[in-house]
């Protein structure tokens, strides 16, 4: 029998929109808030100037780049703890669970050390000026000593989620959230008895928020009050099962890779344009493409679940459904998205900064790109039910194809061969979207994904 959620709805039955429902509500409000945290870092750095901006926005790049792993796990965790929650075996998620600790530990040290150490090389590679190197060096390097937090988020709310629990990852973020609000001041700005620490500052801000929560999370795993339960006596290393997550989480990863990579070769286009255009960059293409993605994220984590659990109840042709409903709401969403930020595009970029020129760039990326919203969100609700399934390959294969036979060429011809300049850069953007989108949709309804073992 199936594990039920905590609303008492059984995945594998009844309605599909009241269960893609039951889940996106609160998974789209966990995405705002995880929105929020990100946001409000920058609009805190943003009174500290350009500099501090653009430093940021290079770091929050290299970031996600190196944490591709741990991206790519958290995948993997969704579709075995799903897989596992769907067939009635609630003892082999808790089990899947604990080996995804143990990977996510592993990667873990790896990453920080590596980043840690070569934090001032990677600016330089990007073409930072002095100015930004000076700002953004201690916020980067904060952030790669504490990357083992980052990682145990991402394998908390995967498994939860996996098991069909979509309030307990929103509460985790919401703490986390409230937390990074009360610090961020208080720790860049030196208010109380705190000192004034600038940049550095929500680096540390947002360490000890994500900690904290991560902190929270663990005893409740450990005290038995959640879906997936956990015990400390049941921790051993499974060889099998972590290859299976590896296997999932390679290509998995491998995307995000091709994405990150490919966001830090625009950025290496952009800085040639000085740093306004870097904030404008990091404000468009970096924080608000993150609040714009991140609800729509939410719908994509419903799917991936529902796909899970579906394939792991026997029921192929009802997840596929699953997947197609998902995306038309996502299609939905997005446009609705894309018009308020079509329309209030300068207004938003003010709240970051003020200075006209980078106003005038931020705004032409926003009214650029949103013509692919609706197929930015098809792509991402597509990849994953993809995920879900745990077939990781044709995400990876059509990212490739997408950002760099497309995207990245197309951009540099743009900018460097006609009058479009950094526009050009923008305009490759939502090309590429919506490639990447008609390749998936062909791929996912080809349904060889409904055949994978795992």
């Amino acid at each position: 029998m199936p594990v039920m959620i905590s609303t008492k709805r059984n995945l594998t039955e009844g309605s599909l929109g009241k269960n893609l429902l039951v889940l996106s509500i609160p998974m789209i409000l966990g995405m705002s808030l995880q929105t929020a945290f990100y946001v409000v870092d920058m609009i805190f750095v943003g009174f500290l100037g350009s500099a501090a901006i653009a430093a940021v926005s290079m770091a929050g790049l290299v970031i996600l780049i190196l944490i591709t792993l741990g991206v790519g796990l958290s995948s993997a965790t969704t579709a075995l703890v799903s897989r596992a929650i769907g067939a009635g075996d609630q003892a082999q998620g808790a089990h899947v669970t604990i080996q995804s600790f143990v990977l996510a530990t592993l990667i873990s040290v790896v990453v920080g050390v590596l980043g840690y150490s070569y934090a001032e090389s990677i600016y330089k590679l990007l073409g930072a000026t002095p100015e930004v190197i000076e700002a953004g060096l201690g916020f980067l390097k904060i952030s790669f000593a504490g990357v083992i937090a980052f990682f145990f988020m991402f394998i908390i709310t995967a498994a939860l989620r996996g098991a069909g629990d979509a309030i307990l990852p929103v509460k985790i973020l919401a703490l986390s959230t409230l937390l990074n609000i009360v610090l961020d001041p208080l720790m860049i700005f030196g208010w109380g008895p705190f000192p004034r620490l600038g940049v550095n500052g929500a680096a540390y801000a947002t360490l000890l928020s994500i900690s904290l929560s991560v902190s929270v999370a663990l005893y409740l795993l450990l005290k038995g009050s959640t879906l997936i339960q956990i015990s400390l006596h049941k921790v051993r290393l499974d060889p099998r099962v972590i290859w299976q997550l590896i296997k999932i989480a390679i290509p998995g990863s491998a995307e995000t890779l091709l994405r990150s990579v490919s966001r830090l070769a625009l950025m290496k286009m952009v800085a040639q344009y000085g740093t306004p255009a870097i904030a404008a960059f990091g404000i468009g293409g970096s924080r608000l493409d993150m609040a714009v993605t991140l609800p729509i994220l939410g719908i994509s984590l419903s799917t991936a679940t529902l796909v899970g659990q579906n394939l792991g109840a026997g029921k192929p042709d009802r997840a596929e459904k699953s997947a197609w409903v998902a995306v038309r709401w996502g299609m939905l969403l997005m446009l609705i998205v894309a018009a308020i930020f079509f329309t209030l595009a300068p207004r938003v970029i003010r709240v970051f900064d003020e200075n006209p020129e980078v106003v005038s760039l931020g705004t032409s990326y926003i009214r650029t790109t949103t013509l692919s919203y609706l197929f930015l969100g098809a792509a991402m609700i597509l990849g994953r039910a993809f995920s879900g399934a745990g077939d990781t390959v044709p995400p990876m294969v059509t990212a490739a194809v997408a950002l760099w036979g497309v995207q990245i060429p197309l951009a540099y011809f743009l900018a460097r061969h006609t009058q479009l300049q950094i526009r050009g850069i923008w305009l490759a953007i939502p090309i590429s979207h919506t490639l990447n989108a008609a390749l998936l949709a062909a791929w996912f309804k080809a349904g060889w994904w409904k055949l994978k073992k795992v």
